[in-house]
């Protein structure tokens, strides 16, 4: 059984079943509990699809709080193009060569961050104008002087 304890998700199931009792309770009792204790047979026909309904809303709910989100049976095929409308085959493929480009592009910035970061790994830090950078400069050949 596949459940993530959070307290998002926690009090998203007591707000859901509550709401759905509390549901239950009103159209019960104000809608068919006359009907009921009289004992008509069209109450007892409402009562059991409505109890039937409420049933099905708690397990549905039940099922995909504890089943594991993106799974697929085993028997289901590969995604097959050739099955598809020409205008989603086209699509399909630009969004897929946009993807890989975007994670190559991803890779490359930041390959381009820790180079730059590394330049700058002797606790100095990247200046911003170029006065700043003036000023470390001078101060690199003051250091290089006392040396």
């Amino acid at each position: 059984m596949w459940f993530v304890v959070e307290c998002c998700g926690l009090a998203c199931v007591v707000i859901t079943y509550l709401t759905v009792i509390i549901v239950q309770i009103g159209v019960v009792r104000v809608g068919i509990w006359d009907d009921l204790l009289a004992g008509e047979k069209g109450a007892y026909i409402h009562f059991a699809i409505f109890m039937y309904h409420c049933f099905m809303i708690f397990a549905s709910h039940f099922k995909c709080m504890t089943s594991e989100p993106g799974i697929l049976p085993k028997n289901v095929e590969k995604l097959k193009l050739s099955l598809m409308h020409e205008q989603v085959q086209k699509l399909y493929k630009e969004v897929s060569t946009f993807a890989v480009k975007v994670k190559e592009e991803d890779e490359k910035m930041k390959q381009e961050i820790f180079d730059s970061s590394s330049e700058f790994s002797d606790g100095e830090e990247e200046p911003d104008s170029e006065e700043e950078q003036e000023k470390q400069k001078l101060r690199a050949k003051k250091k290089a002087m006392k040396a």
